[in-house]
């Protein structure tokens, strides 16, 4: 009697196992994504299939127009607004890039029309696109240009899986929510942050002022601060993987990263289950 319990233990806890590295296997292939295409070091590198994370800023540019000259034939949808407000993106997914530039388009690659409801409201797009045909090899992506660098509204994200890149873009709001995928805002500025995220690295480099909350689950955390003021009140709580800030005038204490030299006591703080916390100095 003793036996057959603890063999139904055994089976059980193995069944909890297997099923757990189903739904990581499932993550990763959903990203493309192979165990030895992925390593973190100090400069937040990810070595994901198509994963849109660029050491060199300006390969969004150029990322972007090879993108669009290799591909056009994929492209099942664009437009070409006047005027954009901000967007309000609903994705299975999609991968999303979203840059300045010297028009105002929005194009979509290998995305089916059925697939894709799209609405426009005094230029606040909203769009979803459904998860009929997600798979690893159907490569789906939005690519974004707003011209003249104009303040937005929102960007406002719900992905279950895709990169989320943004560069040289001012919002008044950002709202990410992403079961999986990379997440990198550079030389972004929002007047309040929010970003969600399950699985993948999260990296911030520009001015996020007022409210900024991140919460991770698993992955890295890099954020880049030009100056001591751009570290406004910052909240982050994550679960597993390194959290790097790299700014000046900072220091920590007991969980709790301030700037001692501003009277306004801005403050960052950080809650971390499992990994490493790495502060660094700029000159």
């Amino acid at each position: 009697m003793s036996m057959n319990k603890t063999l139904k233990t055994i089976l059980c806890v193995s069944g909890c196992v297997f099923a757990v590295g189903t739904v990581c296997c499932g993550i990763g292939y959903a990203l493309g994504a192979r165990p030895n295409q992925i390593r973190y070091n100090n400069h937040m590198e990810m070595n994901m299939h198509d994963m849109h994370w660029f050491d060199d800023y300006d390969d969004y540019d150029h990322y972007y127009d090879e993108d669009m000259n290799h591909q056009s034939d994929h492209m099942t949808h664009h437009e070409t607004p006047s005027s954009i407000k901000g967007f309000d993106i609903v994705t299975a997914c999609s991968s999303i890039t979203a840059i300045e530039g010297d028009e105002n388009k929005i194009e979509f690659l290998n995305i089916n029309e059925d697939d894709l409801t799209i609405s426009n409201k005094d230029g606040m797009y909203t769009i979803n696109v459904a998860d009929t045909h997600c798979n690893a090899s159907y490569d789906q992506r939005i690519l974004i240009k707003v011209k003249d660098d104009d303040l937005l509204d929102l960007f406002k994200v719900d992905s279950q899986a895709g990169a989320i890149s943004v560069k040289d873009l001012d919002f008044k709001e950002i709202n990410i929510n992403s079961e999986a995928g990379a997440i990198k805002l550079i030389d972004v500025d929002s007047d309040k942050t929010t970003i969600k995220s399950e699985v993948g690295a999260i990296a911030l480099e520009g001015d996020f002022r007022n409210d900024t909350i991140i919460e991770g689950s698993v992955g890295a955390i890099d954020l880049e601060f030009d100056d001591h003021h751009d570290a406004y009140d910052y909240v982050i709580h994550h679960e597993m993987g390194m959290v790097m800030i790299d700014g000046e005038s900072m220091k920590i204490n007991t969980g709790e990263i301030s700037n001692h030299n501003n009277s306004a006591k801005h403050h960052l703080t950080v809650t971390n289950d499992t990994g490493m916390i790495n502060v660094s100095f700029g000159d």
